[in-house]
């Protein structure tokens, strides 16, 4: 226990972390606001807000901040690395597995609470913006409680993702070029291809 609450002291102590979240919460928001303006602009070929469909994916936009979530668990693990701090982790807990497991612990908590936030800052920001647009149908009825669950799943799954890549590649920086190329650049291809 006395593990867990040292992890999580370092998350909360880390000025990092509040810059990812502040990155979250600005990209959710940033995302959900312009996509009713993007999805008039293209009425043409989408026909407008007047689908249920259109609707529901403006405030699925509230998810985008997942890519912080990875780089939170990233920095949690090879920052210990980059700080010089991993030899005092592993002295004070010499198992290596105690220190892993509490690491995704935290990892998974730490994801789970960021992606909320920034998801519902996304939904409030969705709303927002569909307030303007007067002929928007009505969302789906459980739309909000899907894009939630949506981002505080990804958020939990992929901070974990984020320690297994920085216990892999112990540079911080590397490990965050890594996630962000994968994320950004390979699924994005393999998903175009299949």
């Amino acid at each position: 226990m006395n593990l867990f609450r040292s992890e999580l002291r370092k998350i909360l102590y880390a000025r990092s972390s509040y810059g990812l979240l502040a990155a979250a919460v600005g990209i959710s928001a940033l995302s959900a606001a312009v996509a009713p303006y993007a999805i008039t602009m293209s009425s043409r070929i989408l026909g407008g807000l007047n689908k249920s469909e259109l609707v529901d994916t403006v405030y699925g936009k509230a998810t985008g901040g997942y890519l912080f979530a990875v780089i939170l668990g990233v920095i949690l693990m090879a920052g210990e690395f980059k700080q010089g701090t991993a030899v005092a982790t592993f002295l004070a807990a010499p198992k290596r597995s105690q220190v892993l497991l509490v690491k995704i612990a935290v990892a998974a908590l730490c994801g789970f609470l960021l992606q909320l936030l920034a998801a519902g800052a996304g939904v409030v920001a969705a709303k927002i913006a569909l307030s303007f647009y007067p002929e928007a149908a009505e969302p789906s009825g459980t739309v909000i409680i899907n894009t939630l669950l949506a981002a505080v799943i990804s958020g939990l799954v992929l901070a974990v993702v984020g320690v297994a890549v920085g216990t892999l590649i112990r540079n911080q920086t590397l490990a965050t070029l890594a996630v962000v190329i994968w994320l950004n650049v390979v699924v994005p291809s393999v998903a175009v291809a299949v």
